[in-house]
């Protein structure tokens, strides 16, 4: 599937089946909901039996599950008086990813050369596992549970799947309240926070870390994911859908999936929110031994807010910090993977900088 914010080229390839020649045609597509606008491919006349394929750039795409309608072509006669409209093909379903920022290290978690949060680690090593099986290894997924016993029967590389008892996923919790959120369709503070959100859970899935999903939003959802390509699409293919909505605040969520979060080696909180609420429920997690972090997506770029709104943020985060919750303010146009890694990264041309950025 594409990716939000990336140009995306599409082919489309007109059949003359005739034995005459094709008057000039014009191919109609409703992209309006994931790009903002139209589609029009224009076709010259095709001689017999010819076959064309033109290729159009779509500048940019949002982030969303679509059913575009069916394509409708449109034909005028030479002289220009009548004027043929008719569909083309089906109905066609569009789910654009978010974009996600590539990291070789996390700010929170470390990462290769860096060193792991030792808390992290910690929690890594205690974690007990039963085997309760063994699978054939799929393509991404972490080469540390091979089964070579199971592999040097088969021929084929065996996974061992394992249940879990103890703390064994990172915990990521995204909050779509709806009165928290600031910015236009598109580009606003839930489209950041679904980007930062979801490119540190492909950092953890690509390290073999589990990832436990809870999406506070219109529809509210809990996934469990498994490191390896499997659950990289499930993780994106959720967050492609999820939609901000409802107005109960996020420490209401918290409190509701707190046997899922108590789950977790720890627990991330993306959020432009930091309502007194929400500061008890994460001191709370912390105060009962769960490493919690906070990726607060900045309102103001946003909206006009006062000064003294902005010194009340700084030291709300201030006041966080010395209870043990480690903070990341994150502004649109920043560029996600240097801000989210341990070191800054070089830049990569192929990459977005940022949401909303250069």
């Amino acid at each position: 599937p594409p990716t939000a914010g990336l140009p995306v080229s599409m082919s489309v390839t007109v059949d003359n089946r005739t034995v005459a020649p094709t008057t000039p045609a014009r191919l109609h597509m409703d992209l309006r909901a994931a790009a903002g606008a139209d589609l029009y491919v224009e076709i010259g006349s095709l001689a017999p039996r010819q076959r064309l394929t033109k290729t159009v750039v779509i500048p940019t795409l949002t982030r969303g599950v679509y059913s575009l309608a069916t394509p409708r072509l449109e034909t005028v006669d030479p002289l220009g008086l009548a004027r043929r409209r008719r569909p083309v093909g089906d109905d066609t379903a569009l789910t654009v990813f978010p974009w996600i920022a590539s990291l070789d290290s996390c700010v929170f978690f470390g990462g290769r050369g860096h060193g792991q949060d030792p808390r992290t680690r910690a929690s890594l090593a205690h974690a007990s596992f039963d085997l309760r099986g063994v699978r054939p290894h799929q393509p991404g997924e972490p080469l540390s549970r091979i089964d070579w016993k199971s592999t040097a029967k088969t021929g084929t590389l065996m996974l061992r799947e394992t249940e879990e008892h103890t703390r064994s996923a990172v915990v990521l919790v995204l909050d779509g309240t709806e009165p928290s959120q600031a910015g236009g369709p598109g580009e606003d503070t839930f489209e950041l926070s679904v980007s930062v959100l979801g490119s540190i859970g492909a950092y953890l899935l690509r390290e073999g870390i589990a990832v436990r999903l809870l999406a506070h939003a219109a529809h509210p959802e809990e996934l469990s994911l498994e490191p390896g390509e499997r659950g990289m699409r499930a993780m994106l293919a959720t967050l492609a859908r999820v939609r901000p909505g409802g107005d109960q605040p996020l420490s209401s969520s918290l409190r509701a999936f707190r046997s899922s979060i108590a789950a977790g080696i720890s627990v991330v909180v993306a959020t432009p929110s930091l309502d007194r609420a929400l500061v008890i429920a994460l001191t709370s997690l912390v105060d009962h031994g769960t490493p919690t972090y906070l990726l607060h997506v900045d309102t103001a770029a946003f909206r006009e807010e006062h000064e003294f709104l902005a010194r009340d943020k700084r030291m709300t985060l201030l006041g966080l910090q010395a209870r043990g919750v480690p903070s990341l303010t994150i502004h649109p146009g920043d560029d996600l993977t240097s801000v989210l890694s341990v070191a800054p990264a070089e830049p990569v041309a192929a990459s977005r900088r940022g949401m909303f950025g250069p």
